[in-house]
């Protein structure tokens, strides 16, 4: 029995051998590929890096160029709002002024109307007086004084 102990011996030593030179072999692809797989990681580092960064400065200026535009629009609403004001503000001006001038118009009608009016009854006053005059002599009485 103890050659079948030394051949079942010597046959698992075998085994657990060429397991041991399968896994040694395994761990060497693995590790080698670990190695790939860090070489590849730092290759693409610095482009990675860079590509970051470029990243950061677009969005940067992205931002920037939309505040800017925010407060550019931000003044432009204000300038809006401010001509809108200035805008209602001609138009009383304009309004008061038009009434002023329809004013002034209808006041000077108004006194060449009035001056229209009173024009016949001065004329009338004056005849009167005159012909007053005469017939007062006749009468004896005192012609009236405008």
């Amino acid at each position: 029995m103890t050659t079948v102990l030394k051949a079942t011996n010597k046959f698992e030593l075998k085994k657990e051998l060429k397991e041991l030179e399968i896994l040694s072999k395994e761990g060497d692809l693995e590790r080698g590929g670990r190695v790939n797989v860090a070489g590849v990681h730092a290759g693409y580092a610095p482009v990675l890096t860079e590509n970051e960064i470029l990243r950061a400065e677009e969005i940067k200026k992205v931002k920037n160029q939309l505040e800017k535009e925010r407060l550019e629009d931000e003044a432009d609403f204000r300038a809006a709002q401010e001509a809108l004001k200035l805008k209602e503000q001609m138009h009383l001006v304009k309004a008061k002024g038009l009434r002023a001038e329809l004013e002034v118009e209808q006041d000077i009608q108004d006194r060449k109307h009035a001056r229209e009016i009173e024009a016949p009854s001065l004329n009338y006053r004056k005849r009167r007086g005159r012909c007053g005059a005469r017939d007062s002599r006749r009468t004896g009485l005192q012609p009236t004084q405008p």
